[in-house]
């Protein structure tokens, strides 16, 4: 189990002393969720990873350990949850 070190030193409360492993990542039902929309799967776990104080650790393999989905999408879950990017969907920049 990661232990979890106080602020200070650069670190955030509550993060986790060394590397981030599958077990660090939050309890989500990810196959239990609606498919699509709004409040769909990819939604609601990149709502759940942008909340975590380290999720600019996290890296795909773990989201792949933890939720079984694959690796490319992984990375796209992962992207939107440390940069807001939402490559779905509203408008698009030139």
């Amino acid at each position: 189990m990661t232990e979890i070190t106080p602020a200070g030193w650069g670190w955030h409360p509550k993060a986790p002393i060394g590397e981030v492993t599958a077990d660090d990542l939050p309890d989500v039902d990810y196959h239990a969720l609606p498919k699509h929309g709004r409040n769909g799967r990819g939604a609601a776990l990149v709502t759940a990873l942008s909340a975590l104080p380290f999720v600019r650790r996290i890296q795909p393999r773990h989201l792949t350990q933890r939720y079984g989905i694959a690796q490319s999408q992984a990375s796209d879950y992962l992207a939107r949850a440390k940069f807001g990017d939402d490559r779905r969907g509203g408008e698009r920049h030139a």
